[in-house]
């Protein structure tokens, strides 16, 4: 028999025989550790990634604001469109939010329009807003948070003379499955 030695915070997690004290665990991973369902486990690294990217992407923020509007060497992506096209909501959320303070501090940009609504409307190359890509993406929870933030702007049809609505009807199916699940 292999002896290993155990940390202090992992001996606490065991009985007096040496088992996992099931008391000590989360009942809700303890039961899927039981029944091999790995999905809790998954579920808790992506809002561990989430958390630590949202907080990460705050602090950059903070140190340079600009990078909140600034384009890609290829003038194509933004921040916001590249959160709403991988369906990162906390993500969104903190830009948007970023983005208000910044509006706080210039009050109006030269445009006449806030910086937390500039953010939403900027287009890449082909004019796809931020809600282009989460319709096309179907990210449904970043739509919720566009469309909250922004409810009166009238999107303009991308170079492909589609509009959000358009393309959200040309994935109803699609939309409406994962609105459903």
């Amino acid at each position: 028999m292999n002896y290993v030695s155990i940390e202090t915070e992992e001996a606490s997690l065991l009985d007096n025989n040496g088992e996992i004290s099931q008391s000590q665990i989360d009942p809700n991973l303890f039961k899927a550790t039981a029944a091999g369902n790995s999905e809790p486990f998954k579920d808790m690294a992506r809002e561990k990634k989430e958390n630590v990217s949202t907080k990460f992407v705050g602090e950059i923020l903070e140190i340079c604001p600009s990078l909140l509007l600034q384009v890609n060497a290829k003038g194509d992506s933004r921040s916001l469109l590249n959160a709403t096209k991988f369906g990162h909501c906390d993500i969104a959320s903190v830009l948007i939010e970023r983005a208000k303070l910044v509006e706080h501090e210039d009050e109006e940009l030269e445009s006449g329009v806030g910086a937390s609504r500039q953010t939403i409307r900027m287009t890449n190359q082909v004019k796809h807003t931020a809600l282009h890509q989460a319709v096309f993406h179907i990210t449904v929870d970043v739509v919720k948070i566009l469309t909250r933030e922004d409810p009166d702007y009238p999107y303009s049809a991308n170079n492909y003379s589609k509009t959000p609505l358009c393309m959200a009807a040309e994935y109803k199916q699609r939309l409406l499955t994962k609105i459903e699940r």
